[in-house]
């Protein structure tokens, strides 16, 4: 992903504005001889409006290495109505391609499956009710090659929708653990 080109669009209410292209690097720490290390991207989320043909949501990756990444990545409809989201995709497709855009996976409702709810919570992704129409899939894929996840609506049904795409390799990034400490409460962040 480094070297890639992106947007980035804000807004709030008294308009919105899209940036100039900008370049996106991930790099270790600096030092004063320049990035040492290295550093991994852990959650890339993306929403949007889905609807269909040429306008369902797309979210291109890259593994790079030559080993293989547990990643869990997921289509959130309607449960983005408990945030206060409105105009949901009622029942979001996920379906993940691979660099020849063959499809290796799909789902249309996770199903409440017990081994996703952990996987969810390892990575600190928010719970999904059980009878949720969201879609989820918790899989290895092999690195040196790129990847696409495709969210559309279920029957041409459209709406806004939620990707994401979290690294699920280890438990390094859950909180708690040694590398990434518990987060703080409310009264500790009134005291800094």
């Amino acid at each position: 992903m480094s070297g890639d080109e992106f947007r980035a669009q804000l807004t709030n209410a008294a308009g919105s504005s899209v940036s100039a292209a900008g370049t996106l690097t991930v790099a270790g720490s600096i030092s004063s001889g320049g990035p040492t290390g290295s550093a991994r991207i852990i959650n890339l989320s993306i929403r949007s409006f889905v609807g269909s043909g040429a306008d369902l949501l797309t979210v291109g990756f890259a593994i790079g290495g030559s080993g293989s990444k547990e990643l869990l990545i997921r289509a959130v409809g309607p449960t983005l109505a408990a945030f206060g989201v409105s105009g949901v995709l009622a029942s979001p497709q996920l379906t993940l391609f691979n660099s020849s855009s063959v499809s290796i996976d799909s789902d249309a409702g996770w199903g409440a499956s017990a081994q996703l709810a952990d996987v969810f919570a390892s990575v600190g992704a928010f719970a999904l009710p059980a009878n949720s129409a969201d879609s989820a899939l918790s899989l290895s894929l092999s690195g040196g090659t790129t990847y696409t996840a495709e969210i559309s609506g279920l029957n041409g049904t459209s709406g806004v929708a939620l990707a994401e795409v979290y690294d699920a390799d280890g438990a390094i990034h859950r909180r708690g653990s040694s590398m990434c400490p518990p987060a703080p409460s409310r009264e500790q962040e009134a005291m800094s």
